[in-house]
């Protein structure tokens, strides 16, 4: 909370600053908000999936007029880019026995998981006016990850289980969990493991099965390419379409691992997979 806190007292201050430019005559601001839908574009297994989550965008920019249809445009914006991760199949989990041992046991695993990134963005596009109302622009951006959470339930055992079947909640924040974290308020679920009595939490942190540090699973920082299309309604109000494709792997291997299976001696097997951001983001926006 206290990072989206900040980018939003940095954006009200920016626009304060902008403000105050806008006499001179080659510099145009304005403001734009909306909503997003992302995934993360990567490799699957027959297992996996990822599919589209929604979030929201606010912010500023500042443009300089080179000519009557083309300038060029900074922005400084709060977006939310994320994903649901769906697992279905074979899996595993790792319960913690009385005795300080771990033990492993295969079963069949539903994981759903919603994925919301707040980044801070810095998108700079070239822009185009075409037929009087329609706008074209393209270029760069680059953000910088400031609240990475993620939320949902995980279902381990199959029907027949009755011993050890049960649905976890799961409250991510990947940048503040820590390994073996179970949430404060969980509640103990207790099943029958190996002829012993064992409780599991009722919710727990992104790294829980984990037994040391080995960093975020989110990388702090994107970037990417970016292009869209506007519809001027007059002369400054428009509604936008933009499209986003990450350029850098979202997620960090060393933290990243399978669900299906473990490793000799119960040892993870961590992921070398590219997951990049891919976003659309619908717009209202007003041009000063």
């Amino acid at each position: 909370m206290k990072h989206i806190v900040a980018g939003l007292l940095l954006i009200f201050f920016l626009t304060a600053s902008i403000s105050e430019a806008k006499g001179q005559g080659n510099v145009v601001f304005g403001i734009r908000a909306g909503l997003n839908y992302s995934t993360f574009l990567g490799p699957e297994t027959q297992e996996e999936s990822h599919g589209i989550n929604n979030g929201f965008h606010f912010g500023i920019d500042v443009g300089y007029q080179i000519s009557d249809l083309v300038y060029l445009r900074g922005e400084i914006l709060y977006l939310q880019k994320g994903s649901t991760y769906d697992y279905s199949g074979e899996s595993y989990y790792i319960f913690n026995l009385m005795n300080n041992s771990r033990f492993v046991l295969q079963d069949s695993s539903q994981i759903k998981l919603d994925i919301s990134n707040a980044y801070l963005s810095f998108p700079i596009t070239a822009h185009v006016t075409a037929l009087e109302k329609w706008e074209f622009h393209a270029g760069a951006y680059v953000s910088f990850l400031i609240s990475p959470i993620g939320a949902g339930t995980w279902t381990f055992g199959s029907r027949d289980a009755v011993n050890y079947q049960f649905k976890q909640g799961l409250n991510f924040d990947y940048d503040g969990d820590r390994p073996a974290e179970s949430s404060p308020f969980a509640e103990q679920i207790l099943l029958l493991v190996d002829e012993q009595v064992v409780g599991v939490p009722s919710l727990v942190g992104a790294y829980y099965l984990l037994q040391e540090d080995r960093g975020s699973l989110i990388n702090k920082f994107d970037f990417g390419l970016t292009a869209g299309i506007s519809y001027y309604l007059n002369r400054g109000l428009y509604v936008g379409l933009k499209g986003w494709y990450g350029l850098r792997d979202v997620t960090n291997n060393a933290v990243d691992y399978s669900y299906r299976e473990l490793g000799p001696n119960g040892t993870f097997i961590f992921s070398d997979d590219f997951d990049r951001n891919l976003n659309i983001d619908i717009s209202l926006g007003f041009k000063f």
